[in-house]
């Protein structure tokens, strides 16, 4: 098998690893949709990267649903493949729910959150803003507040 074909399979593997497959997400979308992504991004890529001579990168999205469908969380992976080092890795993960966006910085495997952690992740980055809301009170609102 080429090294490219071991470079797609070991990011599938990775991914059925960490949950990222249509039914552990509860996804509509046909199974084994996200990896047909990954084969035709990836294939784009090579493309791309043989004629520029330079790292290429994609996304591929996919959408789960959670707590018997009340919950829905949109994924987007970010890929690079960099011809040079004959490398394939996701560089960053993206979980949007609720009207928070949550970047999460890949740098090795380990890096990468169980998909099942997805609606965590996202309650922590809400729990955050709520708290850096809470700081940042103008001084004169509270004033007002206090007048009334």
């Amino acid at each position: 098998m080429s090294l490219f074909y071991n470079l797609l399979d070991e990011q599938i593997e990775l991914l059925k690893k960490k949950g990222y497959e249509e039914k552990s997400i509860g996804s509509p979308d046909k199974e084994g949709w996200l990896f047909t992504q990954l084969r035709r991004s990836f294939s784009d890529a090579l493309h791309q990267s043989w004629n520029e001579g330079e790292a290429v990168t994609f996304q591929i999205a996919t959408t789960g649903f959670f707590n018997n469908d009340k919950d829905i969380v949109h994924f987007r992976l970010n890929y690079e493949f960099d011809l040079k080092s004959n490398s394939l890795s996701m560089k960053e993960l993206e979980l949007i729910a609720d009207g928070i966006n949550r970047k999460i910085a890949i740098q090795s495997a380990q890096d990468i959150p169980h998909s099942s952690q997805a609606l965590l992740l996202i309650s922590e980055m809400t729990h955050l803003k709520r708290q850096q809301t809470a700081r940042y009170i103008p001084v004169r609102a509270s004033k007002q507040n206090r007048i009334r």
